[in-house]
């Protein structure tokens, strides 16, 4: 006779203490960033902290140049929301970088600023600003925004206008601000 079900420890289940949960809070936090690149120029930013060196290495060596607005060639650590400009020899499609999200630290001054879209989804213009810049930012009349496929928006002053409309997850842009 059976004085209930017989439960028997599933090996494909880790038990962890509490206290492991609590010392490891940022792992279950990970988010993952698939690249796809073009051989040649592309216009990125990184999702998560990340050094020109691992990027290179997580695409098999592909990069010949990685570059910053004003670095000719970043050897260091890539920001997220710091556009970069990447030279590929090859065509990347669905490499994942996984890391830890990181809140970009972006400043709109005159002139060309190179910036990253690091939201979660593609969004209009307005919003993916608000996202990556903050809710306090406001645009200037005549300000415009530049993809890598020639797409723009100028602002009107209230509203942006043009062959772009929405900014997409980890593609690079130059905001010019008048």
């Amino acid at each position: 006779p059976s004085n209930g079900p017989n439960l028997m420890p599933d090996p494909n289940i880790m038990a962890l203490p509490i206290h492991a949960l609590a010392e490891n809070q940022d792992a279950l936090l990970l988010v993952a960033q698939t690249i796809a690149m073009v051989s040649g120029w592309n216009w990125w930013t990184p999702m998560v902290q990340i050094t020109a060196a691992q990027l290179n290495s997580m695409l098999n060596g592909c990069l010949t140049q990685i570059m910053a607005k004003d670095e000719e060639n970043v050897n260091g650590e890539l920001n997220p929301g710091q556009m970069y400009k990447l030279y590929s020899t090859a065509v990347v499609n669905g490499v994942a970088v996984t890391g830890v999200p990181v809140s970009p630290s972006i400043t709109i001054g005159a002139g060309s600023n190179w910036i990253g879209y690091t939201g979660e989804n593609t969004t209009d213009i307005a919003g993916a600003l608000t996202t990556l810049l903050g809710a306090s930012f406001t645009s200037n009349e005549d300000d415009k925004i530049i993809s890598q496929d020639g797409g723009f928006a100028i602002y009107n002053g209230t509203t942006w206008e043009g062959t772009l409309t929405q900014l997409t997850q980890g593609q690079g842009y130059v905001y010019v601000r008048y």
